[in-house]
């Protein structure tokens, strides 16, 4: 499973050694992903409540109460 989600493929000549490797820097580039998440998320936010004011359709902050408050309400149910 891990294999599919890391894209590495499938060879029959591979040595275990080899494919150990692979699934190591495959966790480790996750591990990395998930200590910059939370900054990437607040930018993608930021970025997106920019650009939605910009077009005229609602006000930065309007946009970004309503996104914090999705954002809460989600992390509520999963919690449950």
């Amino acid at each position: 499973m891990l294999q599919n989600q890391a894209d590495i493929p499938f060879e029959r000549d591979q040595s275990i050694l080899e494919i150990l490797k692979r699934t190591h820097e495959a966790r480790r580039e996750r591990r990395r992903c998930k200590e910059i998440a939370a900054s990437l998320q607040g930018e993608y936010c930021h970025d997106l409540v920019g650009a939605k004011e910009a077009a005229g359709n609602i006000k930065a902050a309007v946009h970004l109460r309503n996104m914090n408050g999705v954002e809460a309400t989600r992390r509520m149910y999963q919690n449950i």
